[in-house]
Order: C-alpha cells, then structure tokens, then sequence
C-alpha cells in the first residue's frame, strides 16, 4: 500500500510539472509580448536566426526608414471587436491603381518584414496596407493564434480596402509565416472581397496544429508529443478555436485567386503538400525559391503582371 501511494503521488507530482511545462509552452508561444521591449527583443531574436548578424540595427533602420515617410493611421474592428492598427501609403503623385496588404510573419513586425520590398511595391505605384497583426504592435488581442483568427483579420482588412478604394481596384495580398496562412486561408472565404486579384504566400504551414507540432519537436524532442495535447486544450479554451481546425490542404479546394508560393528554406511544409495544395488550387499557382530579394520581385512583377 505505502508502495502504491508513493507511486501515485510520483505520478501525480511528474503530472503537474508536464501540465505547467505544456501552459508556459502555450504562453510562450501564443501570449502577446508583455510590453514593447519585449516584443523588440523577441523581433530581434528572429531576425538573429534567420542570418541578420546585427538585428538592433536592421530594426532601427527599418524603423528610421518608414519615419521618413508619410502615410495615414487606419483602424478596423476584427469580427471579435478587436482594435485592428495599419498604416497606409499612397503614391505621392497621382493616383493607384491596385493595393497590396502587407501581412507580417509571427514574433515580427511589417517594418522588418517588408523593408526589403517596400519600394517595389511602391515603385509600382500601388496603395501599400502595412498591418499590426493582432497581439502585435498597436493592435489589441491578447493572444495570436498562428493564423486562423488572423485570417478573418485579413477578410476584414481586405473588405475594408474594397469599401476605401472601390470594387474595381485590385488588391494583392502578400504574407510571411503566419501572414502568409492568413492570407491564404482569407483567400479560400466566400465572403473575400471580388476584387482581390492574387496572393504572395511566403513559407506557409499547412496547419497551426503541423507549426506548432513542428516546433515544439525542435524544442522539446520526444516530449513534444506528450505536451502538445495540453497545448491544444490551452489554445482551445483561450482563442476559440482548434488548431487542427484550418489544414490549407482541405481548404485549396475553396481557393480561386491566382498564388505565388515563395519557398525560402521552409521546414514546416513537405514538397509534396504544397504540391497537392497548388494541384487544388482553382486558379493559377506556382512555386518560386528565388535567391535573393531581386529575383523574389521580379517572379512577383511577372507574376502579379504589374
């Protein structure tokens, strides 16, 4: 007997510790930054990772950079009444005649993520929608969600465009990392605005669930899958939705707006499900893996056919 109590509180303690490990796991992951250093700190750290040698400078000269320009402060309501923050540039002479919405990747910022195509896009004289994520910058959301409440944000975003600059002014959407679910998933929406004319997909995931399995794997090895239950309770209760709820592979299908996908060292998508997912798509979709950012913007100028 005393064999068996022992065993059990054992089992009950190594329980409490898998159960907090897998809530800071969740919160680490999903929880809004605490402050903006915070968040700064976290941007710089991916920017590290992804081969920046000095992420403070690239941040504050992407900051400085979008300074020096003017644009006009926008705010939506999400469909959960969240305070949705953009900001938006128009040419300087004249008129646009199409938009692209610039969808920022998880953990980042539009400033650091587009700074390298900003003036691309605005060489060809386009209205340029940079938004803050939910959970991000000066949007509210206590919580981002990887893309599926992010993608309702987008439809949102993009309704808004149409009201603004009228139905006959094409909208292209481009996304990063979680931008780019986003913008993928909005684009399989029956309620998508007509006039959304194609999407940039930037290493897509093909499920929150597939992300998150993924990175935790990186994380915690053979533990991951004894966490990731936990997880999807935790996500589950606090934003509402399942993370096996949206796979892009079911939802291709739904998807007829033409589709660049750009592959750049992306671990969290086989070849062979993006392959699948383009087959799906009902319209034209194509894989890129350019180089560098020169030949990224000419395979979008061909492609978006500016």
């Amino acid at each position: 007997m005393h064999y068996f109590i022992t065993a059990l509180v054992v089992i009950i303690i190594l329980l409490i510790i898998l159960i907090l490990l897998s809530y800071f796991s969740f919160v680490s992951l999903f929880k809004r930054k605490k402050n903006d250093a915070a968040q700064r700190k976290k941007i710089a750290s991916k920017i590290k990772k992804n081969g920046t040698e000095n992420p403070e400078e690239f941040i504050q000269k992407a900051d400085d950079f979008f300074k020096e320009i003017r644009y006009k402060k926008t705010t939506i309501y999400a469909v959960d009444e969240s305070t949705l923050y953009g900001r938006l540039y128009t040419p300087e002479k004249g008129d646009a005649q199409k938009t692209v919405l610039l969808v920022h990747s998880a953990d980042a910022s539009a400033s650091t993520d587009f700074y390298s195509l900003f003036d691309f896009y605005r060489s060809g004289n386009f209205n340029i929608l940079l938004i803050h994520q939910r959970a991000h910058g000066k949007s509210e959301g206590a919580y981002k969600t990887l893309g599926i409440a992010e993608g309702y944000d987008v439809l949102s975003w993009c309704q808004w465009l149409e009201m603004r600059f009228s139905t006959g002014s094409p909208i292209i959407i481009h996304g990063k990392g979680q931008g780019t679910f986003a913008a993928v998933f909005a684009s399989s929406m029956s309620e998508l605005p007509a006039n959304v004319s194609a999407v940039i997909a930037e290493n897509i995931y093909n499920s929150v669930d597939d992300a998150v399995q993924k990175i935790f794997k990186n994380k915690f090895d053979f533990l991951s899958k004894i966490i990731l239950p936990f997880v999807r309770i935790f996500y589950k209760n606090s934003v509402g939705f399942d993370m096996r709820s949206v796979r892009i592979s079911a939802e291709a299908k739904r998807i007829k707006i033409p589709t660049l996908f750009i592959n750049k060292n992306n671990e969290y998508l086989s070849s062979e499900t993006l392959e699948k997912i383009i087959k799906r798509i009902k319209a034209d979709a194509k894989e890129i893996s350019p180089k560098n950012i020169k030949e990224e913007a000419k395979a979008i100028k061909e492609f978006i056919r500016l």
